[in-house]
């Protein structure tokens, strides 16, 4: 195990794993639930785990594009999970609900936000030397 050869997006790509496996107990307290969008986040996160974890044994070339894909898993995660909440934050915008019946999936959305953010970032660095 060499940590010497990663840099810092490496790093970002496990912030980001993490990040999105703690938004899905705030996503599971919104008001619709839909267990495709928690299979894709979770699978998002447990893909980055994995190749972070073989990248600390072995160097492959292609493990550069985690950050990458994981990215795109949890963009496409985001989307399937807005087409769901469409209805409750339009009710929530009209006043017919309250803030906290739609809290949940809104903490949801910005964290995985941030996460997809720093997978973007992540994906412009090489994850080993």
């Amino acid at each position: 195990m060499n940590l010497k050869d990663k840099r810092i997006s490496f790093y970002m790509v496990l912030v980001a794993a993490v990040l999105s496996l703690i938004a899905l107990p705030f996503y599971k307290k919104a008001s619709i639930v839909e267990s495709n969008v928690i299979t894709i986040v979770t699978v998002s996160a447990v893909l980055a785990l994995v190749l972070a974890a073989v990248a600390l044994f072995k160097k492959f070339r292609f493990l550069n594009l985690t950050a990458t894909v994981c990215g795109l898993i949890l963009t496409w995660g985001l989307v399937q999970s807005i087409n769901a909440q469409l209805d409750p934050l339009g009710w929530w915008v009209a006043g017919l609900y309250t803030y906290d019946q739609v809290k949940g999936y809104i903490f949801f959305a910005v964290m995985v936000g941030i996460a997809i953010l720093i997978d973007l970032v992540a994906s412009f660095i090489d994850l080993q030397k």
